[in-house]
């Protein structure tokens, strides 16, 4: 009977050492695997690429991040540290190339492309049990939880920065041509301090008809610009930039502030 209880804590000690080495095989974290470990505040650029579609080049300077490509534009920080948080998920296996089919990974010719400063990572299929990306960096394959797949999928719109003045800027006077009237240089400063508290819910390239929609209104800034806005009221409130061919859509709650009403 002695014998047979030691045989059985022998296997037991075995099957608990085995199961320790899958989960560790499994669940290493990010720098065991050997994940791509780059520091988030250390990154400066950022380009995506998808098959048939336009590149997004983000680049970080010194008033923020911007867009260069496909439009020229103020970033959104919000969306681009979703991007970023990529880095902070931990890979949850590791596989060299040799050890995978590629095409059947999804990774012959990848959905989408992302990178960050010299670093590649180019996302693939996703496994059927626990839906995790494929992605492959350099000489290796990963499969993490992807949470960002479906944002670099996306428009590029989605990454321009909401903040209504985040392409004005120091502004002097605005003036409301339809009222035939100009803020005085107290109700400028206001009207500018509830703007700057705002941001749209989203900002979508201008609709053919937004051009000419709308109330006229037409900031004047301190280098002598002339920054035309166009200011349509109805179900859907929202304010046109026709020179950028922007347009930036409002929560309804926000338009006595933004319209001065």
């Amino acid at each position: 009977m002695a014998r047979r209880v030691w045989l059985n804590l022998g296997l037991l000690a075995l099957l608990l050492v085995l199961g320790t080495l899958i989960w560790r095989d499994v669940t290493t974290p990010a720098g065991d695997t050997g994940w791509p470990v780059i520091r988030r505040d250390g990154v400066e650029y950022i380009l995506v690429e998808s098959p048939g579609g336009d590149s997004l080049r983000l680049m970080r300077g010194a008033e923020g991040w911007r867009m260069l490509t496909p439009r020229d534009l103020p970033a959104s920080q919000m969306h681009v540290d979703m991007i970023l948080e990529l880095l902070d998920i931990p890979a949850q296996a590791r596989y060299e190339l040799t050890e995978l089919n590629l095409a059947a990974v999804g990774l012959a010719e990848p959905r989408l492309r992302l990178r960050l400063d010299d670093r590649e990572l180019a996302f693939g299929a996703t496994e059927a049990l626990d839906q995790l990306r494929y992605v492959r960096h350099e000489g290796d394959v990963f499969l993490v939880y992807d949470t960002v797949s479906p944002l670099l999928l996306g428009p590029w719109w989605n990454f321009v920065d909401r903040a209504l003045l985040a392409t004005v800027p120091a502004v002097e006077a605005i003036e409301w041509p339809a009222r035939g009237s100009a803020l005085d240089g107290r109700e400028t400063e206001h009207l500018l301090a509830q703007w700057a508290r705002l941001s749209a819910s989203i900002v979508k390239p201008m609709a053919p008809g937004e051009r000419d929609a709308g109330e006229p209104l037409i900031m004047h800034t301190a280098n002598g610009e002339r920054i035309p806005w166009r200011v349509i009221r109805d179900n859907a409130p929202r304010l046109v930039r026709p020179d950028l061919e922007l347009t930036y859509h409002l929560d309804r709650r926000d338009v006595p502030v933004v319209f001065a009403e």
